[in-house]
């Protein structure tokens, strides 16, 4: 079964922060031939994480470039990505809980079955929630939400959203049992606007209402994504919705449609441009901050 819920469930101890890594994508700069640069970064940012201790890691998709289902060729130079990935993440300090989220490049455009099992062998379950400090947290395959011949999964998820977020959901004593709730996926609902039109990077307008009404209605302050390979964010009512840029290779905006394929432009992998996301978590609020690898701070207080 995909339905995996873990059961670490740590109870709010104060404000903590945790790092959010999107796109590490080994293999975009140079379209799967190398991926000497997109592997620098990850180990600068791994030597980063191990300084300043968060409370966890989630890579929010897209570990690796490589299509599973385009041919056998890229299948194969996708196992060798996602070695070199592995190999870079086992030197996260083991006392640091490291989470996945799955992306397109990861399982294919369209849910591709054998790419979603080969990612579950490698990664674990591609949907699946987790309590990190008192706060609530669900991990979605988004792909299903993008696949339209993926309803079956993305129905699933719907309810694993409203069921696993626990709406309402009190300690015996009466106190509310999580202090936030937040929901990790690929692709972003939205990058701007929650009445943005549909298009490459974002969910299809039905899909997005469904899942940010879910959302908001069990009081999620913060949905994460990636997938777009720059910064981008908005505001629907309590919710915000934060795309952060890549740790592999950035896409520069060409200054014309800024929500699809014809944004992207040059591609850049370096210290001062790839980075990471740091995020804080309050009783009352999340707070996050995006940094090139090259200023990622030494240590972090919330």
């Amino acid at each position: 079964s995909s339905v995996f819920v873990t059961m670490a469930n740590e109870s709010w101890t104060g404000p903590f922060f945790f790092v959010a890594i999107a796109d590490p994508q080994l293999g975009m700069l140079h379209e799967n031939e190398s991926w000497a640069e997109e592997l620098d970064m990850l180990y600068k940012a791994i030597d980063k994480v191990n300084q300043i201790q968060p409370a966890f890691v989630i890579f929010l998709g897209d570990l690796v470039h490589a299509f599973p289902d385009k041919s056998e060729e890229l299948f194969e130079r996708q196992a060798l990505q996602a070695t070199d990935f592995k190999k870079a993440v086992d030197r996260i300090d083991r006392t640091i809980p490291v989470y996945y989220v799955s992306g397109n490049h990861d399982i294919g455009n369209k849910v591709d079955e054998r790419g979603r099992r080969t990612y579950q062998e490698r990664f674990g379950k591609d949907f699946f929630a987790f309590t990190a400090h008192g706060v609530r947290c669900v991990v979605l395959n988004t792909q299903a939400f993008f696949d339209p011949d993926a309803r079956e999964l993305a129905s699933a998820q719907e309810k694993f959203l409203e069921e696993n977020l626990e709406a309402g959901a009190i300690n015996d004593d009466g106190t509310p049992k999580y202090k936030q709730r937040i929901v990790f996926g690929h692709i972003s609902p939205f990058l701007f606007a929650s009445d943005e039109p549909e298009a490459y990077f974002n969910l299809a307008p039905p899909i997005r209402s469904k899942l940010l009404g879910i959302a908001k209605n069990a009081g999620v302050r913060l949905w994460m994504a990636g997938h777009y390979h720059r910064n981008a964010g908005g505001i629907d009512g309590s919710l915000e919705c934060v795309t952060s840029s890549a740790l592999g290779t950035v896409l520069h905006p060409t200054g014309i449609d800024p929500l699809g394929l014809g944004g992207c432009g040059e591609k850049i992998c370096n210290e001062a441009e790839s980075g990471l996301r740091i995020v804080k978590v309050y009783e009352d609020k999340i707070a996050h901050e995006w940094f090139p690898v090259k200023d990622i701070p030494d240590s972090v207080s919330v």
